[in-house]
């Protein structure tokens, strides 16, 4: 409605520029409580206590997340969990935590490969591990088990205490990295297109996208869309999808 703009109110315009005004065709009214929305996916790591852990090197706070396939008590290293909530400093607030892996039985092995010879002789976080005959793949095949992959495999242990796997899930890229956040730009660099998006660090590359603007409209105060992917605590490889 007409009469929702107010001093402060934070709002998406789209429309056409004449003679130095904007000419609106479309106002959209951006909701306080989708300011900072973060969905992430990956493995839990750096348990300090229920229920403060990390997934992907971002800092999450579940101590008022709705639990689905479990509960705060199977917050453990190397489960496979989606994260919904905010961005409030450093840290992830959880609206709620899915427990992803929860409807499969059996041994689970989850974590980064490393000394891959082949499938049936590499490691994931350090343990021996190869497939079984007939093994399963999701997302990927036995190519895709190399130095670095991220591996949620489900199996059992055999009488060497090899971990042998009949399903692998390779979690592809896009799913482990790719993340959204909103808010008002901070500290801008403009020698290096980075900046601070409600306290997570932000960089640029080459291969940034923007959208609806350039590096040189990165302003402190300046709203943006940004779609990043995270990295050791940082979100790299940007795409704002508005700048307003």
């Amino acid at each position: 409605m007409i009469g929702d703009p107010s001093e402060g109110k934070r709002v998406i315009v789209r429309g056409e520029l004449f003679n130095g005004k904007v000419i609106a065709k479309k106002v959209c009214f951006v909701r306080p409580d989708q300011d900072g929305e973060v969905p992430s996916f990956g493995l839990v790591s750096d348990m300090v206590r229920v229920p403060s852990f990390k997934v992907r090197g971002v800092a999450v706070n579940a101590s008022n997340a709705a639990f689905v396939g479990g509960s705060a008590a199977d917050l453990v290293a190397h489960r496979l969990v989606e994260i919904k909530g905010a961005s409030a400093g450093f840290a992830i607030h959880a609206a709620s935590v899915e427990f992803k892996d929860a409807n499969l039985n059996g041994t689970r092995l989850t974590g980064l490969v490393s000394e891959a010879v082949s499938p049936q002789s590499f490691k994931v976080r350090g343990q021996a591990a190869k497939l079984a005959d007939g093994v399963r793949y999701v997302n990927g095949s036995a190519r895709s088990i190399i130095d670095g992959a991220t591996l949620w495999m489900k199996g059992q242990r055999d009488a060497q205490n090899v971990f042998v796997a009949d399903l692998v899930i390779v979690v592809p890229n896009w799913v482990v990295a790719t993340t959204q956040i909103a808010g008002s730009a901070s500290n801008p660099n403009p020698q290096t297109g980075s900046f601070q998006l409600n306290g997570s660090d932000v960089t640029t590359s080459p291969a940034t996208r923007y959208i609806g603007g350039t590096v040189a409209d990165l302003v402190a105060g300046k709203w943006v869309l940004v779609t990043a992917r995270m990295r050791n605590g940082a979100m790299s490889h940007w795409r704002p999808r508005r700048l307003c």
